[in-house]
């Protein structure tokens, strides 16, 4: 390993994930393999730089003309409300969507520069979409990616097109060109979604595909058992042994509880796990707003017996190595 490996990660973070926070992500994973390297035996012994000398493709906003963030903010303000009395008004988008349609509009504008485009030419969303610029744009997605056509890709294709629809002013003549281009990445030959397919695909099903033999379920269902086994009852755990804690509530939460690992890690105390009397004591629930769920349904679940003492050992004796007792985290 080396740093040009940890590059390469950082780029598939950036380019082919859409992680938002890909230099924050690729530090930690040095930071991580440095760890490893001192305190686990056998470890190869080369270190890597913690910080990243490349640093992407991505500009700020900053670098941009200013009129081109402020129409994206005029396009996520139309999109966050539903004016009840205009006309085939658009609906609402989550506050997650907006986001990420902010970050794709912000990755298509600097993929232009990267490919020649003067930046001082990008000051309105329709300078993003002129059908020329647009292919420009995605053959520089695609030199990336080998010519693959990967969800990355689609989400930035679709994301322009609502921009296209909602906030560039483009006439029914101008959004059909756009279109034209869109689709080429968004629409198969037939002419279906790329994004969207009957049932899963073939990974995923043979991932699942082990889980036909009883004794794999059994590991599933076990396996908070199985990782705290042997731990002891009342006496310190190690930092390590309380880590190991940690995934065993993390898998037995989402046994009872399948959430978005998003809401997981943000499940604070007090806040979405309730105790049914005063000190912690009694019923233990979970209640998640709709607000911060994706579907804006709110989840609720009342944890068995079995998961509240696990949580308790949890809060008792392994929480406390973790993190700052005092925050309202359960997985700081």
């Amino acid at each position: 390993m080396s740093d040009a490996h940890f590059d390469r990660y950082e780029e598939e973070l950036e380019t082919r994930l859409a992680c938002k926070n890909s230099k924050r992500e690729a530090k930690r994973a040095r930071q991580l393999w440095n760890q490893a390297v001192e305190t686990v035996p056998g470890w190869p012994s080369t270190k890597v730089s913690t910080g990243k000398k490349h640093e992407g493709y991505c500009f700020a906003w900053s670098a941009f003309p200013a009129p081109l963030k402020a129409a994206v903010d005029a396009y996520s303000a139309k999109r966050s409300t539903r004016d009840i009395f205009a006309k085939n008004a658009a609906e609402p988008l989550s506050p997650r969507t907006l986001a990420d349609h902010e970050f794709k509009a912000r990755q298509f504008a600097s993929a232009l520069v990267r490919s020649g485009v003067e930046i001082e030419s990008l000051g309105q969303l329709r300078d993003l979409l002129d059908p020329d610029r647009l292919q420009t744009g995605f053959r520089f997605f695609l030199s990336r990616s080998n010519g693959e056509i990967t969800t990355q890709i689609i989400g930035i294709a679709c994301a322009l097109a609502s921009i296209a629809r909602w906030g560039s002013g483009m006439s029914e003549a101008e959004l059909a060109s756009v279109n034209n281009v869109l689709n080429k990445v968004r629409r198969d030959e037939t002419g279906h979604s790329r994004g969207r397919r009957a049932g899963m695909t073939a990974k995923n099903k043979a991932l699942l595909r082990q889980f036909d033999d009883p004794a794999n379920v059994a590991k599933i269902v076990y396996a908070a058992d199985i990782l705290c086994e042997g731990l002891p009852p009342q006496a310190p755990l190690t930092v390590r042994q309380a880590q190991i804690v940690r995934t065993a509530l993390m898998i037995e939460l989402l046994l009872v509880f399948p959430i978005r690992e998003a809401n997981l890690a943000s499940l604070r105390l007090g806040q979405h796990i309730q105790w049914s009397q005063p000190g912690r004591r009694g019923v233990v629930s979970i209640y998640i707003q709709p607000g911060e769920v994706k579907n804006d349904q709110d989840l609720e679940v009342q944890l068995p017996a079995r998961t509240t003492r696990l949580l308790e050992y949890y809060l008792k004796h392994a929480l406390p190595l973790l993190g700052d007792p005092t925050a309202p985290w359960l997985f700081p």
